[in-house]
Parts: C-alpha cells; structure tokens; sequence
C-alpha cells in the first residue's frame, strides 16, 4: 500500500529583480533515511533527473517512516511498503 502526502518540495532561486522557482528534479531522495541504497538508482534514472540529500524527513523524527521506502517524486512525497513499489512510481514518472 502507498500512502502519498499533499507535501510539495520547491527550491526557489534568486535572480537579479526577484525570484523565481527551479526545476524540480523528477526524483529526490536522502541517502541516509529514504530507505534504500540510492546507488540503485543508477541506471534507472537520469543524473539531470534525480537528487540525493537531506528531504526533512528523518525516520528519528517521524517514527512512521520506520521501515518505509519513501522520497520526493515529482516534488510530491510519496511513501512505499517495498523498494519495488517505489522504483514502480519512479518508473511511471521518468
């Protein structure tokens, strides 16, 4: 079972005159807490496309994520029972 949270991650850049938001990467993961060894990300999902490091989530913090494979997909956290279901939803967005 997937559970998907409303919680959308932006990075927003400043440029001469103002603001303006980046483009999100399609895949963004921690690896230390999202649950998987993000080297297996290789192969499957392009450099341009992913990042990895601190999403504000640690497992210490949210004991609910204990176990959980989980990351931002297309700026929408999303969290997985199994890697397998996770790499699915990586797939239907890349």
């Amino acid at each position: 079972m997937t559970h998907c949270c409303q919680v959308r991650y932006f990075k927003i850049l400043e440029v001469k005159g103002g603001v303006k938001m980046a483009e999100l990467k399609k895949v963004k993961v921690c690896k230390k807490c999202s649950g998987f060894d993000v080297a297996e990300l290789k192969g499957k999902v392009k450099v341009k496309d992913h990042t990895t490091g601190c999403i504000g989530r640690c497992a210490q913090k949210y004991p609910e994520l204990q176990g959980k494979i989980y990351g931002f997909l297309n700026g929408e956290f999303t969290v997985c029972d199994t890697k397998d279901e996770f790499f699915g939803k990586i797939a239907e967005i890349i």
